[in-house]
């Protein structure tokens, strides 16, 4: 039996997914939400202002303009329609601060490593906060410049090697500063 693991590819929702997404355009009721899939995601305003939306009263633009940075979580998904967005959850909303990274979405599972290790060595070696979504983007927030760019160095390197043997060691090495 040969089985096939694809290194690169598009972004598929699954419902409970936690995402990463970029406000992209406004509708009378919601917002068009770039998640890195093959079509948009959907935001309903009632996500932020409540039952009692009103599209008279309430500004989308102001409370989520264009280009707003959101973790979302995936509420319902199929393939003959949009995928519906909740921002309900712990750290769900609107990001305020950080660099937006890229990684392959089939990488993210390396990148946060077995019970959260990568992630911890990032932390550990930098003091950075990183927020990962499912479908392949990462929030780096770091107050020092030289320890962010250590970060997207190393996001890099893990997209790059993901499947060679030794990749943890190299990690660290980008994270020390030594590669």
């Amino acid at each position: 039996v040969v089985s096939v693991v694809a290194l690169r590819g598009f972004y598929t929702p699954q419902v409970g997914d936690r995402v990463i997404g970029v406000i992209e355009d406004l509708e009378g009721n919601g917002w068009k939400v770039d998640i890195n899939a093959p079509y948009p995601a959907f935001l309903p305003a009632s996500e932020i202002f409540g039952r009692r939306f009103d599209p008279l009263r309430h500004n989308l633009f102001e409370k989520l303009p264009l280009g707003s940075v959101v973790y979302a979580k995936v509420r319902a998904f199929d393939r003959t329609q949009n995928t519906l967005l909740t921002l309900k959850g712990p750290g769900m909303g609107r990001i305020e601060e950080g660099i937006l990274a890229y990684i392959t979405p089939q990488k993210i599972p390396r990148l946060i490593g077995k019970s959260g290790s990568m992630i911890a060595l990032v932390k550990q070696f930098t003091n950075t906060k990183l927020i990962v979504g499912e479908n392949g983007r990462v929030v780096v927030v770091s107050r020092d410049k030289a320890s962010e760019e250590r970060v997207l160095a190393a996001i890099k390197k893990i997209d790059e090697e993901a499947h060679i043997s030794g990749l943890t060691e190299r990690v660290i090495e980008v994270l020390r500063g030594e590669a």
